[in-house]
């Protein structure tokens, strides 16, 4: 008679967070993609149009972005759950974050595209990338102690 040898495997509680690390940031990335999505339409209105140079329409994108983001984030994130007040108070650290985001956005862009001459769409793709892991780093370090109910 056989018997089945059974083994065991019991995953560290390391592996465990990093998982739910990856799928957060995987969440922030697609309610992000949103916020992109609008940010490039400003850059390519405003700039196609003639209105903006590419460095103003991008800035002004970003600032579109961050409010696509604000209102994703409040009705879809974990932290979200539709309007709360805990989103709603939110309003400040988004709006800070927002503001820096599109003055770094605008630093990088006229660095791009009139320092190094870098098409204004590729410069973008370039530094929408490196904001992503930025503003996920200050939205989940500095934000999520302050969005922690109180014991």
């Amino acid at each position: 008679m056989h018997k089945s040898l059974r083994i065991r495997i019991q995953m560290p509680p390391r592996t465990l967070a990093s998982r739910r690390a990856v799928g957060r940031f995987i969440l922030h990335a697609l309610v992000g993609a949103a916020g992109t999505a609008g940010q490039f339409v400003v850059l390519l209105t405003t700039v196609g149009l003639g209105q903006l140079d590419p460095v103003r329409g991008s800035m002004l994108g970003a600032v579109a972005g961050g409010i696509i983001n604000f209102v994703l984030n409040a009705l879809f994130t974990p932290r979200g759950h539709g309007p709360s007040p805990v989103a709603w108070r939110s309003v400040a650290r988004f709006a800070a974050t927002t503001a820096l985001v599109a003055a770094s956005n605008g630093a990088a862009m006229a660095l791009l595209v009139n320092g190094f001459g870098i098409e204004y769409l590729l410069a973008q793709g370039m530094v929408t990338a490196v904001q992503l892991c930025i503003s996920y780093r200050i939205k989940t370090h500095l934000f999520t102690s302050l969005l922690r109910p109180s014991a």
